[in-house]
């Protein structure tokens, strides 16, 4: 019997998303995760203190250890087999691509 992959993983025939995407998915759900935590009066810490609201995961893309960028990257490669599961497709936005002449 045939399993069809699970998230994070391709099928046969199938390349799975590209690393450039799902770098895209894993900013975006950081910067989601950044709002969520400045609306619950979260303030930049070096350690996660739920008690007097401070954390790491408020520092910028660029700043946070690779440690956390891979958790976001794992988590943003289960993404595109969510999407496709549902029965939906990703399609990259062409006015992203296009110059504002």
């Amino acid at each position: 019997m045939d399993q069809k992959p699970g998230p994070g993983q391709a099928g046969k025939g199938d390349r799975g998303p590209n690393k450039a995407l799902i770098l895209l998915l894993a900013r975006a759900e950081h910067e989601r995760v950044q709002t969520e935590l400045i609306k619950k009066g979260y303030v930049l810490g070096l350690k996660h203190d739920e008690k007097n609201k401070r954390t790491p995961w408020l520092a910028p893309w660029k700043d946070l250890t690779v440690g956390a960028k891979a958790d976001y990257m794992k988590q943003a490669g289960k993404i595109p087999w969510i999407v496709k599961r549902a029965g939906f497709k990703l399609v990259p936005d062409v006015s992203m691509d296009q110059k504002e002449e």
